[in-house]
């Protein structure tokens, strides 16, 4: 370990003496570089709660820009992983607008209401709650920053990982209208409109508003439903507005949005079954015997018991009104309300649908039908209020930003679950069954059986945190005020309760043996707090009006809480904690901006190292649970470039690594009980090594149109979905082999429909150029249910869209 720390020290040595030395961009560009003049325009982020130029923010940040996220078709977060390094965002397994946000290697993968990510999401400042809700349509982004590394101090909420914020625009002073629509494989379209209204006479109040509709159906066939309801089928109705109002020192701006959905998530497809599962499901009549077949490639046909769609209801508002006392002093408000409803039915089972043989008695058998595992009615819903106050003030050495914080939240889940768990008929008598069933069947020479058993989680949970923060930068008068002095500090306090109720689920099928397990048992509850303070302190120089570097240490933080499905793994016996401590970061960064040929290259980079302690750790396992907090510690670099080498012609590449390791990881061997120390063992779900984009633009002036060509590539290497291979023997069969993605697009734009006010663009493109199936996210059942298997994403799609501005 000493070793380690002083390889490490030493490259942060090198790194900050080659401080003039030349190396990759970090930063995406916020908005469509100037290509036209061959020079790359400048960036403004708020990544420090205040604009500045992104060149001259000694932080890790990335953003993409509203022209750039167009011409991407850009309309989910998800995106992010193929555009920015050290990012890697996915679907949820199990919900159509989940994520599974990961930065520098951390994320959760978790849905559960009483878990937080640690990758915090942002609209317009406004903390979103949860990850399970943050996967709406994008209607009208101004531009969308990513911050990597712990965010202790100004996006203090649960943010031990990094920070993703989205700015929505401005309503300008002048009229505007655009029209988009679009077409593209599996019947996927899509319209969008917006307005902006422009100033209202001399009210001081102008205003935008945007609604899109878009449809497609799935992407694997389904021979049990139509079209539409095939597993990615996907309808979704959006809608946005923002209202802003300018009074001289007092600016208000009042938004809201609005989202629906519909539909299926994407296909979990079974590549893998443990015996004795395997071959007692091959016995159904529905497969006509040995063996059972599952597949590890890709199917485009998947026969699956239809359980209904999937919905879910986004809305949300918020005030943000700000005060300018002088040049120097200005009050911001924050006031943000936000609600989530969704109701996610899931079959998991994959093309385990039909009849299997289920006993009923010691002495008679019948054909019944079992369900692998399925929640036919699952409902969340969540409510939440924050309050955020700033001071900011800026004075001839002085920046500074001072607040605080108040975060209320209200969550509830109604999930029943049914599973078959399959056994020699000896077992019989550890799911609490009379022993005489088990010799019995035995005795009739029966070897496997299948008991259909149920679960439901039923709870209430309450989240309530309060902080105070500031950040002071300071330049002094000396060396013509390049360097910079930064400090931050934020103490927060949090609360916690739950409410969980045993509630006996209903036996989905009749005939079955009862379920011993299907009465009421014991209710949970349970209350908890937490306090810590963070604490942020940089370093910057800016050696020439190009060139900067700096040097950051930083911690962050994220609360403890409750784990709702903690409870013994029927085939292994591990028993999983119902609580679980707060998570704690520690981060030693420096990093470089520069720009170089008369603003047509620019090389930006950084190199990390973060200490975890009690890292939370999620792991399903049969019965769901989270591992006892574990150590790890995370190495790595973003290094990223632009380039505008002649005019009308842009390149861009992005290079992100990281290395991840744990120093503890304790756990109970299932079979010996004997706790021991697994950390070289153990994997990191979610988590590539290596993250690579490379993008191309270039265009060309027409008599009557802008011709623009773009290719992207984007690279992510391997990827476990579970992190204990004693838990979930399957974990390498269905890991994600790493990604390559294409894609394509070129377009008309600029063509003049008369009057030169109104103007049409056409493209047309391709994703998924080489036809990668994907896999976005994994379950290992472990072998007390016995099925394993991955979602997969889109496979290679075409479209064609186009936009008319008023």
């Amino acid at each position: 370990m000493i070793r380690a720390n002083l390889r490490f020290a030493a490259s942060l040595a090198v790194l900050s003496a080659a401080l003039a030395t030349p190396a990759w961009a970090q930063d995406a560009p916020a908005q469509k570089p100037a290509v036209d003049e061959g020079r790359i325009t400048d960036v403004v982020v708020t990544a420090r709660r205040q604009e500045e130029s992104i060149q001259s923010t000694p932080v890790s940040v990335s953003a993409l820009g509203a022209q750039m996220l167009d011409q991407l078709n850009f309309r989910s977060v998800d995106k992010l992983t193929q555009l920015v390094p050290n990012v890697a965002i996915s679907e949820a397994s199990g919900s159509i607008t989940g994520t599974q946000p990961y930065i520098r290697g951390i994320g959760s993968a978790e849905p559960l209401l009483t878990i937080d990510s640690p990758v915090g999401m942002y609209l317009d400042g406004v903390y979103l709650g949860r990850q399970a809700a943050n996967n709406f349509d994008l209607v009208d982004p101004e531009r969308i920053e990513v911050l990597r590394g712990p965010q202790g101090t100004l996006y203090g909420r649960n943010t031990t990982a990094g920070a993703i914020n989205i700015i929505t625009k401005k309503p300008p002073q002048e009229f505007g209208a655009e029209l988009k629509a679009g077409y593209g494989s599996y019947n996927a379209w899509f319209t969008r409109a917006s307005i902006d209204t422009g100033a209202w006479g001399n009210s001081g109040l102008s205003a935008s508003f945007a609604v899109t509709h878009s449809e497609r159906d799935g992407f694997v066939d389904n021979p049990n439903t139509p079209r539409d309801r095939d597993p990615g089928a996907r309808k979704t109705t959006a809608a946005w507005g923002k209202i802003h109002g300018d009074w001289g020192k007092l600016t208000v701006d009042v938004s809201a949005d609005w989202s629906y959905s519909k539909g299926q998530r994407g296909p979990f497809e079974i590549i893998s079954a443990y015996q004795p599962a395997a071959t007692y499901f091959a016995r159904s009549p529905s497969y006509g015997g040995d063996p059972f077949v599952v597949s590890p490639q890709y199917q485009d046909k998947l026969p699956t018991e239809y359980v209904g769609q999937q919905t879910a209801k986004t809305y949300g508002t918020a005030i943000t009104a700000a005060y300018e006392v002088s040049k120097a002093l200005t009050f911001k408000s924050i006031t943000a309300w936000r609600g989530w409803d969704s109701s996610e039915p899931t079959n998991y089972a994959g093309n385990l649908m039909g009849e299997v043989i289920d006993f009923t008695s010691p002495t008679l058998y019948s054909v019944q039908r079992v369900s692998p595992f399925v929640a036919y009615n699952q409902d969340l819903r969540q409510r939440q209020f924050s309050e955020e106050f700033q001071v900011l003030g800026k004075t001839d050495t002085l920046s500074y930003v001072l607040g605080a914080y108040y975060f209320n939240e209200r969550a509830s889940e109604l999930n029943d679950n049914y599973y078959t768990v399959v056994l020699p008929p000896a077992y019989l008598a550890a799911l609490g069954y009379p022993s005489a069933v088990g010799d019995a069947l035995t005795g009739q020479g029966i070897d496997l059986i299948g008991v259909n058993l149920g679960q439901t989680m039923a709870y209430h949970t309450r989240s309530e945190s309060v902080a105070g923060f500031g950040q002071v930068s300071w330049k002094p008068m000396i060396l013509g005020q390049r360097l910079e002095l930064t400090g931050g500090l934020r103490y927060t306090h949090d609360s916690r309760s739950i409410d969980e109720t045993s509630i006996p689920t209903p036996q989905p099928f009749a005939g079955q043996l009862p379920n011993p397990g299907a009465t009421p048992g014991p209710s949970r509850t349970g209350d908890l707090s937490f306090s810590n303070w963070s604490y942020l302190g940089s370093i910057s120089f800016q050696w020439t009006p190009d060139i900067l570097t700096y040097a950051r240490f930083s911690t962050g933080y994220k609360s403890g809480g409750f784990d709702a499905r903690a409870g013994v793994d029927l085939t292994t016996g591990v028993t999983f904690p119902f609580t679980f401590k707060p998570e704690k970061a520690t981060s030693y960064e420096v990093g470089f901006k520069s720009e170089f040929l008369d603003h047509r290259l620019r090389l930006n980079g950084s190199l990390f190292r973060t200490d975890y302690d009690d890292l939370q750790v999620p792991q399903y396992a049969g019965g769901n649970g989270f591992i006892p907090n574990a150590n790890a510690r995370y190495q790595g670099f973003e290094l990223e470039l632009l380039a505008i080498p002649i005019r009308r012609v842009q390149f861009d590449a992005s290079l992100g690594y990281v290395d991840p390791t744990y120093t503890e990881f304790l756990l109970a061997d299932p079979n010996t009980g004997i706790v021991g120390d697994y950390a070289k063992q153990a994997k990191f779900p979610y988590v590539p090594n290596w993250t690579v984009h490379v993008g191309a633009q270039a265009s060309h002036r027409l008599d009557f149109a802008d011709l623009m060509l773009r290719v992207d590539y984007a690279h992510t290497s391997k990827r476990y979905f579970h992190t204990i291979d004693l838990l979930n023997p399957a974990n390498d069969a269905i890991a994600d082999p790493g990604q390559d993605l294409l894609s394509a697009r070129i377009s008309l734009s600029d063509i003049d429909l008369g009057g030169g006010r109104t103007k049409l663009r056409v493209s047309v493109y391709a994703d998924n150029l080489l036809n990668d199936h994907t896999r976005q996210a994994g379950i290992d059942f472990g072998p007390s249910i016995g099925i394993a298997g991955v979602n997969y994403g889109p496979p290679r799609t075409f479209g064609v869209d186009a936009t008319l501005k008023f």
